[in-house]
């Protein structure tokens, strides 16, 4: 019911910090080491983290570059 829906906001929203967390120290360490000239075709997230819905969308804006979602 009702307490349910709040628990899978509350995930959701401690979730999509985690994923911004995340995806800010990655860019982080792409833009300090200048490997940015390397990522001529955009980014491709993997694992885990790549199954948060929307996380490649977030990724986009963050990194201002395509980005995609691997695949086997």
């Amino acid at each position: 019911g009702h307490m349910a829906l709040m628990c899978k906001q509350a995930l959701a929203m401690i979730l999509h910090a985690r994923a911004q967390e995340l995806l800010g120290l990655v860019r982080k360490e792409i833009d300090e080491k200048h490997l940015r000239r390397y990522c001529t075709s955009g980014l491709v997230i993997t694992g885990g983290g790549s199954l948060l819905h929307g996380i490649d969308t977030m990724a986009q804006a963050m990194f201002g570059m395509p980005v995609r979602i691997g695949k086997l």
